[in-house]
């Protein structure tokens, strides 16, 4: 019973000592002093942030409105018919639109007017048979359009079929170069010539004949060989008349054909072209005049070279030159454009940047204007170049830079300051070294970006 009784004192002993171990060491824990409070609270230590020192030229970006304008407008004039009312029945293109080689322009008296590109203008309908540099010049533009043909300078039936297929592609059928009529006339006085030349050469097999019997029976042939020469002298005339008939219905053969009427094609030195202005509606009498103002065309064609010119101020212009890089940017559609600077113009009322595309297109539309940006590459000399988070005030006033070396220490240099463009700043050290490449410290960890005093 004894033994019992101890048993259970020692278990209980041991159990309450357990429990004063751990609350001793849980007070342990939560007993600091003040001073190791302050120490714990404390923030890790601070690291340096840096940044590249970098030489180059440090220009300013000019940002300016631009307008989107085109040089060297064509104003066109539409063709008259050569028979009868050249009224406009229709109108094949708009302002803003992009006209081709080929493309209808507009209808008259119900006829085509086409535009090519070449130059000069036709001055005489191209039908078949027909030799020139004006045949030459339409044959080129039909290449271009797609068809295959030899550009010979001579209109044959090969240009003929490219011309047919080109109206018929428009929805017209082009005009022939003789008439039905006139080829039936043609055929018909060559087939009366042919069949003169084949009577005169039997009348003269007959004469011949008859002379041979005479000779040969000892008759007189005087009357006789007169006749033979008689013969002889019609068979020759039929002969050339049937040549002639037969060139002429040749002739009017190939004219036949499908033909290009010059009242039917402007000519452009460059094409594709937008459309600038239309001045001619569909009901106007060409031949009596539109109420445009003088000088202008019946369509007019924009230059084949679009520009972006922007107004800046006097003094900036300096700093801008040809060559220097811009974007264009279209607040509408968001898009962008990236263009070059080609020129400023002086001359004007305030200085203009006259900038071009150097990639696609900018928009078609004439009068836009853009949103640019310009990033002129300066014509300074290039400088140490370093963000301006970088420059540390001292207290007498000067700047200096901590230049973070490779081993982790850091040094101050005193420099003098530059330009300040975009964030960055030129600099010249004065008061110790830095170079292209070094790292300068722009601030540090837990700090923020400059440190108490900078």
């Amino acid at each position: 019973m004894r033994r019992r009784h101890f048993v259970v004192a020692l278990v209980a002993l041991g159990a309450f000592a357990l429990g004063l171990g751990l609350a001793i060491g849980v007070v342990g824990q939560r007993m600091r002093t003040p001073a190791q409070v302050v120490a714990d609270a404390q923030p890790p230590a601070p690291s340096p942030v840096t940044a590249d020192v970098e030489r180059r030229v440090l220009a300013p970006t000019v940002v300016v409105r631009g307008e989107i304008v085109t040089v060297g407008a064509d104003a066109l004039i539409l063709p008259l018919r050569s028979e009868g009312p050249s009224v406009v029945t229709g109108l094949g293109t708009g302002v803003g639109e992009m006209v081709r080689e080929g493309d209808l322009l507009a209808e008259v008296a119900g006829r085509p007017v086409f535009v090519v590109q070449g130059s000069f203008p036709f001055y005489r309908d191209l039908v078949g048979g027909v030799e020139g540099p004006d045949v030459r010049q339409l044959q080129e533009s039909l290449t271009r359009m797609g068809w295959d043909l030899e550009v010979d300078g001579v209109y044959g039936q090969e240009t003929q079929r490219a011309v047919g297929a080109w109206y018929a592609r428009a929805g017209y059928e082009a005009a022939l170069g003789a008439s039905d009529e006139e080829l039936s006339q043609a055929r018909d006085a060559y087939l009366a010539a042919r069949d003169q030349a084949t009577a005169a050469d039997e009348q003269l097999a007959a004469a011949q004949a008859a002379l041979q019997v005479a000779i040969d029976a000892g008759d007189p042939v005087d009357d006789l060989q007169r006749q033979v020469a008689n013969a002889q002298r019609a068979l020759a005339a039929a002969k050339r008349t049937r040549a002639r008939a037969w060139s002429r219905y040749r002739e009017v053969r190939l004219r036949h054909g499908p033909s290009v009427p010059r009242s039917e094609v402007v000519v452009v030195d460059s094409l594709p072209r937008e459309v600038a202005a239309v001045e001619v509606t569909v009901g106007e009498d060409l031949a009596v005049g539109n109420g445009s103002s003088e000088g202008a065309g019946d369509v007019t064609l924009a230059g084949g070279t679009r520009q972006v010119v922007a107004s800046i101020g006097r003094e900036v212009a300096p700093t801008i030159e040809a060559g220097d890089p811009a974007t264009g940017y279209d607040d509408v559609t968001g898009t962008s454009y990236p263009l070059e600077v080609v020129g400023i113009d002086e001359e004007s009322e305030g200085p203009r940047v006259v900038l071009v595309p150097i990639a696609g297109e900018v928009p078609q539309l004439t009068g836009r204007t853009l949103r640019v940006v310009i990033a002129p590459e300066g014509t300074g000399e290039a400088a140490l170049v370093v963000p301006v988070t970088a420059v540390w005030t001292l207290p007498d006033g000067a700047t200096s830079v901590t230049v973070l070396e490779a081993d982790g220490t850091t040094r101050d240099v005193v420099v003098v300051t530059g330009t300040i463009v975009d964030g960055f700043v030129a600099i010249e050290p004065v008061g110790g070294t830095v170079a292209e490449g070094d790292q300068v410290v722009v601030g540090y960890s837990g700090y923020g970006t400059t440190p108490e005093g900078g």
